[in-house]
This record gives structure tokens, sequence and C-alpha cells, in this order.
């Protein structure tokens, strides 16, 4: 923008020609000269002056992997997990963990009715084909020695699919049947089921 003086006028930008540099000085007052194309006169020019923002933003706060994570709540029933297969002993225990659960590990039929024999559990998750002892003669002997033994629900745990095979649990004693590959799902509902009824 030009001022009225024809002999000189201040620039809010400098137009096309030639500039002169002054001795340096502060940012906020430094001007510098340009002559004018068309009158040849003198012209002072005043760089545009940059503003700091008033609010600046906080710096983003980084979220870790604590923030998003829902925390698991502990339940406070005791379990015995009996499976001799390692692989099958660590999914399971990882499924049961991510419920909020602890079990106790027995390999196998005989070391189930030894650890019933030390403490009393709420519910006993009980494979069916182990060496030594199987889960369906594991089952008739827990359930004929106490009368914990009598009422502690047994669920059993086998890739055995079919009917015969789910009657042939219920009447060695089982309370119920999960098939394998145990899904999180079906694990969470069954022990939903059985503890809260009793």
């Amino acid at each position: 923008m030009a001022n009225g003086n024809s002999g000189s006028c201040i620039l809010d930008h400098p137009p096309a020609g030639e500039l002169k540099e002054l001795p340096h000085q502060p940012a906020a007052t430094m001007l510098g000269s340009v002559t004018n194309p068309v009158s040849g006169a003198a012209a002072s020019w005043i760089p545009p002056r940059i503003v700091p923002t008033a609010n600046p933003l906080p710096p983003a706060k980084a979220i870790g992997p604590e923030a998003v994570t829902s925390k698991v709540v502990a339940h406070p029933a005791k379990l015995l997990l009996v499976e001799d297969n390692p692989i099958n002993q660590k999914v399971a225990t990882l499924m049961l963990k991510h419920l909020g659960y602890n079990a106790d590990i027995a390999h196998n039929g005989a070391e189930a009715v030894e650890a019933v024999a030390r403490q009393t559990y709420d519910l006993i998750l009980m494979d069916c084909l182990m060496p030594e002892m199987d889960g369906l003669e594991a089952t008739r002997i827990i359930r004929a020695r106490t009368d914990y033994g009598s009422i502690v629900p047994i669920v059993a745990m086998t890739a055995n699919a079919f009917a015969e095979d789910r009657r042939a649990c219920l009447e060695a004693g089982m309370s119920d049947y999960l098939p394998k590959p145990v899904r999180e799902a079906e694990l969470a509902a069954k022990l939903n089921q059985w503890l809260n009824s009793r």
C-alpha cells in the first residue's frame, strides 16, 4: 500500500526491483530500501511480522499398551486341569488366565485322584484319553471316594465328539462335556454355568 507522498511509499511486500540491504536490525524494525520502477523514487519496505500463537497446543501424549489393555479380574475359584499333552496344557492354561482363573495341573488320571485327595476344587477340567489312568476311570474314583467328590463339577475335554463318547463321559460321572479343540467362549460358558450353580 502506498501513502500520499509521491517521493516515498511504504509497501507491505517488496515490488519487483532492486533491494538494498540496510545494516542489521531486529526483525520487528528492519527496513529495506527499494526503487519504484515507475517513478524511480526510493521506497521503504517493512517485511511482514510473524506473530506467535497465543495459546500453542500442548504436545500429544503417547498412549502405551497399559492405557488400552483392560485388566483381567481374578476369579477366586480353584480349578484342576487334568491334561497329559504339554501343548494342550499351555493353551488351556492361557485361556483360563485370560478369563481370570488359575488352575493346578495334573498330567494323568492318577495324579488327578491324588490332587483331589489333598485338597478340594471348585471344578475339574478332565481330559478323557491319558496314560496310566484315563479321565473316565479317574472320575469314577473321585465320585466314589468322598461326599465332596460326588458334587464337584467335572467337565470332560476330548476330541471324540460322537454321541456314544458323550454318553460314556456322563455315565462315568462327569457333569458336562467340552469338545476339542476347546474354544475360549465355550470354556467361559461352561465355567460360568457350573461355578454359578453351586
